[in-house]
């Protein structure tokens, strides 16, 4: 549970930082005009896009693994943590802080979507033959705008990622607690049923043995000590 939050917490790291990276190279570009800033712009996008990728492939019934995998990794994740994020994606979206999680997650996406509509917009406007100063300036107040509706959902991402992680905390502590628990009560019962097994198994050999219609001697092995007599001999 715990090593499924961090690849998210990880996750969660690279997405915000392609997302502020991906803003703040497309308001360069919109001051500069620089083709170079376009394409940092769309090469900071390929993290939350592969985010997206994969979330839209995981929430369809027969996913395609290997597309997946490819989202996720063009995200930033590491390989190890891949059957993590589809184990914890798949079978706790159920989980208030994973629904609350993936609405954060679209939201931001959205926010994604936008720069990507303002960016073949700056682009448009940038190759025009007489560009509009006013509609360049709009368009760099919007991706300002967006740059600011991101930060919060980072916030908010982050904090339920964090209570999500705290009550993982808690949970495992429970679990070995009473995994503790059990295992020190199955222990007694072992122990007990052994030490009862063996009291039984005493009264039987003191039964046969004062019982036995011959006399008996337990000796030790090296005949130096009389052990036990049954009644015969005594």
């Amino acid at each position: 549970g715990q090593s499924a939050v961090r690849a998210y917490v990880a996750g969660e790291s690279h997405w915000s930082k392609s997302q502020l990276e991906a803003g703040f190279q497309l308001y360069r570009y919109g001051l500069t005009g620089d083709p170079a800033y376009l394409l940092r712009f769309n090469e900071a996008l390929e993290g939350p896009l592969g985010n997206r990728l994969a979330r839209l492939e995981l929430q369809k019934p027969d996913y395609d693994r290997a597309v997946v995998n490819r989202g996720f990794t063009a995200s930033g994740a590491h390989p190890d943590d891949l059957d993590l994020l589809v184990w914890s994606f798949r079978c706790c979206h159920w989980h208030p802080d994973m629904r609350k999680i993936s609405e954060l997650w679209e939201h931001g996406e959205l926010r994604v979507s936008e720069l990507q509509v303002i960016a073949r917009q700056l682009e448009a406007e940038l190759y025009a033959e007489h560009p509009s100063v006013m509609r360049l300036s709009q368009l760099l107040e919007e991706i300002e705008r967006i740059n600011e509706e991101v930060q919060p959902i980072q916030h908010q991402f982050t904090d339920t990622l964090g209570d999500l992680a705290r009550k993982v905390s808690r949970l495992l502590m429970v679990f070995a607690s009473a995994m503790g628990l059990l295992l020190a009560g199955l222990g007694t019962y072992v122990i007990r049923r052994g030490l009862r097994s063996i009291r039984e198994s005493e009264a039987q050999y003191q039964t046969l043995l004062q019982n036995a219609g011959a006399g008996l001697v337990v000796i030790t092995r090296d005949c130096d000590h009389v052990l036990e007599v049954n009644r015969r001999v005594a």
